[in-house]
């Protein structure tokens, strides 16, 4: 089983391994390997892993010594942001991203009221992960030009009261 924990500067070729086998493997039949390789120059890169590093906003989920899957988010105004969450292909349908997923919900505890996350349309896959993990669709928006649109979920982290509805606390 992974191991879930914090990502550190020694995670850094790992974390880009990650981003750049799973968004070739997930993004080229939507959008095209050419814009997929431009988007990777410029959003999967070690200075722009550095920061979320530092602050304890990216994790990391390892199996036998390698980095296998990743997750960055951010907080804001009790709102957790998944920015990413990516599973290596090879390690798809192992629980990987479902204990990355809670890993990182379980640390914001009771800091957050909600995770919100974003997906491309027509990434079937992810729409099915993120239903069956308890999200809900909440709106679309229209992404870089040459884009599907983004698909935005949330999935509320309130305590349930007996006629289903949420907690205000």
């Amino acid at each position: 089983m992974a191991v879930i924990r914090h990502a550190t500067v020694a995670d850094v070729e790992g974390i880009l391994a990650v981003g750049r086998t799973t968004w070739r493997a997930t993004y080229t039949p939507l959008v095209g390997s050419e814009r997929v390789e431009s988007f990777l120059a410029r959003w999967w890169t070690a200075a722009g892993l550095l920061s979320g590093i530092e602050q304890g906003r990216v994790w990391v989920a390892g199996d036998a010594g390698q980095v296998v899957a990743m997750a960055a988010h951010s907080t804001r105004d009790r709102v957790l942001t998944l920015d990413r969450l990516y599973v290596l292909p090879s390690h798809h349908g192992r629980g990987i991203g479902t204990a990355l997923l809670d890993g990182v919900a379980a640390a914001a505890g009771a800091t957050v009221d909600v995770i919100v996350l974003s997906y491309l349309d027509g990434n079937d896959a992810a729409g099915e992960f993120y239903t069956a993990r308890g999200f809900v669709e909440t709106h679309r928006e229209r992404d870089t030009p040459g884009w599907p649109d983004d698909v935005w979920m949330a999935r509320s982290l309130l305590p349930r009261v007996p006629d289903g509805t949420h907690s205000a606390g």
